[in-house]
């Protein structure tokens, strides 16, 4: 394993606290802020990452942020996206960003849309 590897996975399992223990986000909740589509965006996505189509799962989980750029779960998620698509400078870069935030999703950021 070349040490760019090993230090994205050390990274990885450092930064696990961001997951917040695999907790999704509050459907009810998130569809209280107006944001409906965020689950079935979510969804798919999560889709994509459990049948190992993750450059696809990138791709989703990039636009995710781009609307909800604080959120730490699709922020972590993006992170282990690009670690399994062999992108460890990407995913070291989502999860240092997922360190800089608190919010585990986005129905603190109404004011960021």
């Amino acid at each position: 394993m070349n040490s760019s590897k090993l230090a994205c996975l050390a990274l990885s399992v450092f930064l696990s606290g961001c997951n917040l223990a695999g907790q999704k986000p509050d459907a009810k909740k998130t569809e209280l802020v107006g944001l409906p589509s965020y689950k079935l965006s979510l969804e798919d996505a999560d889709a994509s990452y459990k049948r190992k189509s993750y450059l696809t799962a990138v791709k989703k989980y990039e636009k995710l942020h781009e609307r909800f750029p604080k959120d730490t779960f699709v922020l972590f998620k993006l992170g282990n996206s690009y670690n399994h698509s062999d992108k460890p400078d990407q995913a070291i870069e989502a999860y240092k960003n997922c360190l800089l935030y608190t919010s585990p999703s986005p129905r603190d950021q109404r004011g960021s849309r």
